[in-house]
């Protein structure tokens, strides 16, 4: 390997060695940037393994020249060789991050506009499946009348009274029956859109977290090679345990602040400092100072979209089980007559419902009525509506006040965790900003 050649030199006090050893290093010095180590990674020295470096470091390499397959790293003030398969350079992980970001956005936008489809779509055959059934009940009464001489000679008027449909009855039921079938299946892709971008924006929201958390560390290397990884961490339990030599060293109260990092060779724990002695920590008792404000703004992100998302259904189920009852309502018969005159009509001729089948305007000389027997079979079927659209209708209200208290106690806990790393040393921890209680959102 290049690195025999290297320590040759390094060994050697021949001039024309030397100066060959001062050459090499100064192009790979040029060419060196930081590097992030992805997983364990060996370091070679002759031809064998002398160290390791954990998943998550950072180093200064370069490609070696004559085997970019290999890469010569500073470590610990030293060279060392490692293969270059385990390592990404800092300039490549910026690249590949953008790139990536940039794709969770496309993706992103391309599930709000397919949701946006969706949801137009299913309010289009929810509004049209009210709107045929109330006009399934409607007919249009035609009075003509007609003149007939009596026996006695004289000229009496007789009125005759028809009755058409404004909707045929049959072919409602048939239309009801397909929308029926494809609100089922609207209904299962919004579910599976909505969820595919809550995915979306919690994977662009954590590779942003993982693209700061690199740039953080990176600023840090470049400061300081030995100290970089070493961050303010917090105690987020009473008690948490303190080891070292595998004996208790202290028991911290919650809220104490102190300088840790990840450990090198056992994940789930961090390594701290601790009145000047190292020690060792169970990584789930303490939070960094990154990871809080980090996890913050990601709950928020999340949180904000599902309630955004859940406005939007509540509005939609307001509004159509309002419809719904006027629509009973028109058409609830307060008499044993078989003809009654209908209420308001709830469903504006070009308004939504009535955009996916064809309605005659009223002719004229006619007027509306509706047809009593009709609609008390159909007002069944509405108040089964009725119950299964109030029942999503509060399902959904209960999720959004659950969501937003559950926003506010997260926001509340971050705070009091953040306030306390500015807290004096030795000054009791920050009391908690009381969470408000979610008022009832509007209907």
């Amino acid at each position: 390997m290049v690195y025999s050649m290297i320590t040759d030199l390094l060994f050697s006090r021949h001039p024309a060695l030397l100066a060959g050893l001062t050459l090499l290093l100064t192009a790979a010095a040029i060419r060196a940037e930081p590097y992030l180590t992805t997983a364990e990674v060996e370091l070679f020295r002759k031809h064998v393994v002398a160290a390791h470096l954990a998943p998550g470091q950072i180093v200064e390499a370069a490609p070696i020249e004559a085997d970019h397959a290999w890469l010569l790293v500073t470590w610990n003030q030293q060279p060392w060789e490692a293969e270059a398969k385990s390592l990404v350079a800092a300039s490549a992980l910026e690249r590949n991050t953008r790139t990536r970001l940039a794709e969770l956005d496309r993706q992103v936008q391309e599930s709000g506009r397919d949701i946006d489809g969706l949801l137009a779509r299913r309010a289009e055959i929810a509004y049209a499946i009210a709107a045929a059934r109330y006009d399934s009940v409607i007919v249009y009464r035609n009075v003509q009348q007609y003149t007939y001489q009596n026996g006695g000679g004289a000229i009496q008027p007789s009125p005759s009274v028809t009755f058409s449909d404004k909707l045929d009855p049959s072919m409602a039921k048939r239309m009801i029956r397909d929308w029926n079938e494809e609100r089922a299946k609207v209904e299962t892709a919004l579910r599976e859109k909505l969820a595919g971008r809550l995915r979306g924006l919690e994977d662009r929201q954590r590779s942003e977290i993982r693209a700061n958390a690199w740039q953080q560390a990176l600023d840090r290397f470049r400061q300081s090679a030995t100290g970089y990884r070493q961050a303010p961490y917090i105690t987020v339990r009473e008690g948490a345990e303190l080891t070292a030599d595998k004996q208790v060293a202290a028991r911290l109260p919650r809220l104490t602040v102190l300088p840790a990092e990840p450990h090198p060779n056992h994940p789930g724990w961090l390594r701290a400092t601790w009145k000047g002695q190292i020690c060792e920590a169970r990584a789930e008792e303490f939070r960094s100072r990154a990871a809080l404000e980090e996890e913050s703004r990601l709950n928020q992100t999340v949180t904000a979209r599902q309630l955004t998302d859940l406005d939007v259904e509540i509005h939609f189920l307001a509004d159509l089980l309002s419809r719904t009852q006027a629509a009973e309502l028109a058409m609830r018969a307060e008499s044993n007559l078989p003809y009654t005159a209908p209420g308001r009509d709830p469903f504006n001729r070009d308004g939504p419902g009535r955009a996916l089948y064809p309605v005659s305007n009223l002719p004229a000389g006619m007027s509306e009525y509706v047809n009593t027997s009709r609609a008390r079979r159909v007002i069944k079927d509405m108040e089964a509506d009725k119950t299964a659209l109030a029942a999503r209708f509060d399902a959904a209200r209960r999720e959004q006040i659950r969501l937003t208290r559950l926003q506010a106690e997260t926001a509340a806990r971050t705070e009091q965790l953040l306030a306390a790393f500015s807290a004096p040393s030795g000054a009791p921890p920050p009391a908690a900003t009381p969470t408000p209680t979610a008022p009832l959102p509007p209907p």
